[in-house]
């Protein structure tokens, strides 16, 4: 694509370190992290960030924002991949503590991020967050599902509001389990490469959120979290396990991604 890379790679480079480290011997952890922790906290460093340490891609042309949506030019503040590095952030901070190491950096961003985060991004119609700030303000499906996910510190009532606009819209937006990126009826308003609607990040549904859609939607409505993933499960098991879908279209058979969020899914739910 005709754009700077993407702006997740330092942030998802530090949560896969985390969940690596999480599998080693505490010792082995420790000294591991001792030998990546400088490169790592460079990865969430070198971003280019505000004040309030939310993302912002204002470069000519963007960065690439999330992997995810790699063909959609947002610009501005984004809400998708500050979310990301608010999480990489307190996976660091934490890895810190553990070798007694204060985290003060971390923290501060955190909470910077936290006060500024919910008034910068809630959609006034919708109370669902916006993707960005500039181009491609629109209100964003999967942030605000990661959002929920995460607890992340939303304005009081606002995981209740994301929960009940899901149900009541649900019809136009998941498709046998699989979630749009933005509602009913919208597509991105700039891409990097021509896309058409309904198709791919455009419009099309995507198995890749259903841990976060599941969650969200568990808030108001344990049920039809069960039913969703249950869904997906049987369109899997009848069709197959795609990147995207949009009734006929089906795109990128034996999908890793898709199928190893329906299993996270599972356990989130066993959980609740």
């Amino acid at each position: 694509f005709p754009a700077l890379p993407n702006l997740d790679t330092g942030a998802y480079l530090m949560l896969a370190a985390d969940e690596y480290l999480s599998r080693l011997p505490d010792n082995e952890a420790a000294a591991q992290f001792a030998a990546w922790e400088e490169a790592l906290a460079a990865g969430l460093t070198c971003l280019p960030q505000d004040d309030n340490g939310l993302l912002v891609n204002v470069s000519e042309p963007p960065h690439s924002p999330y992997g995810f949506t790699d063909c959609i030019a947002k610009t501005g503040r984004l809400a998708m991949e500050t979310l990301i590095v608010w999480e990489a952030l307190g996976a660091l901070a934490r890895r810190k503590a553990r070798l007694g190491r204060g985290a003060e950096k971390e923290k501060r961003t955190r909470a910077g991020i936290e006060a500024a985060f919910a008034r910068t991004f809630t959609d006034p119609a919708t109370g669902l967050l916006l993707s960005a700030t500039g181009a491609c303000r629109q209100p964003d499906l999967w942030a605000s599902c990661y959002a929920v996910y995460l607890d992340f510190p939303l304005q009081p009532g606002q995981r209740e509001g994301i929960a009940g606009w899901l149900a009541a819209h649900y019809d136009g937006i998941v498709e046998a389990g699989q979630l749009r990126h933005l509602p009913a009826g919208q597509h991105w308003e700039r891409l990097f490469v021509p896309v058409a609607p309904g198709e791919y990040q455009n419009g099309a549904f995507w198995a890749t959120p259903i841990e976060w859609l599941c969650a969200a939607l568990a808030v108001g409505d344990r049920a039809l979290a069960q039913r969703t993933l249950d869904d997906l499960l049987r369109y899997f098991a009848e069709y197959g396990v795609f990147e995207c879908v949009n009734g006929s279209l089906r795109r990128l058979d034996t999908y890793v991604v898709s199928a190893a969020n329906a299993r996270a899914a599972q356990r989130l739910l066993s959980r609740l």
